[in-house]
């Protein structure tokens, strides 16, 4: 599956979330970490953490699953150019800020 990198164009540093409803769902699987937690009525239940990521000021993340570009907060900033989005193949190495 072909991956993505994220690059802030700006001098502003982003903090960035992986929204489960929208990118799992369009997954195979979920990605998140699961907590399990005492609910509000005793019982034990699960509590999902999506992943996150820092962006910092001019910075580069990835490579990411190109579902993230449906969370709207991260597409917005795309179509803004706030974010550009770099196409890489899986082989691709991590690219850190």
């Amino acid at each position: 599956m072909p991956k993505i990198l994220l690059q802030n164009t700006t001098a502003q540093p982003y903090e960035l979330d992986e929204y489960h409803q929208f990118v799992c769902s369009r997954r195979d699987e979920c990605k998140c970490t699961i907590e399990r937690v005492v609910g509000p009525n005793g019982k034990l239940v699960s509590k999902r953490h999506p992943k996150s990521w820092r962006l910092t000021a001019h910075g580069t993340i990835g490579p990411l699953d190109p579902e993230v570009l449906f969370v709207p907060y991260i597409a917005r900033l795309v179509k803004t150019g706030i974010l550009k989005r770099i196409d890489v193949a899986d082989e691709a190495p991590v690219k850190e800020n």
